[in-house]
């Protein structure tokens, strides 16, 4: 098992990249490029991030790096769900749903680099 799977929050990115990539189907053609893709690439991108942060060899300084990476693609999901509902690809409660998600993640993401940081 890679340390990474021991990290509830990678669990919580996965669940929520497949969510994003259902919720991307529903998006339009014409705003599948501008949209669709974008939500796909950085849901799956936030996995990778917390994956490649619990599994670099030197810690402090490169794990910080893809920390700081997954925590912009939580604020990039932000934005591009926000542009969904105002779209009407999403319901309120679609919308706030996936934002109490980001949420969730991002505050796991600042104890998990905190944790990491003391412990090294």
């Amino acid at each position: 098992m890679f340390e990474f799977e021991q990290e509830p929050v990678w669990y919580q990115a996965l669940e929520l990249a497949d969510h994003l990539t259902l919720l991307a189907n529903s998006v339009s053609k014409q705003d599948q490029a501008a949209l669709g893709e974008p939500i796909r690439r950085f849901g799956i991108a936030l996995a990778t991030d917390i994956a490649a942060a619990c599994g670099v060899s030197d810690p402090p300084r490169e794990s910080k790096y893809y920390y700081q990476i997954a925590e912009a693609n939580v604020y990039k999901l932000a934005t591009l769900i926000k542009i969904m509902l105002r779209r009407e690809y999403l319901t309120l409660e679609q919308y706030h749903n996936v934002s109490q998600q980001l949420e969730d993640i991002a505050a796991a993401l600042v104890r998990l680099y905190d944790r990491n940081r003391l412990e090294n």
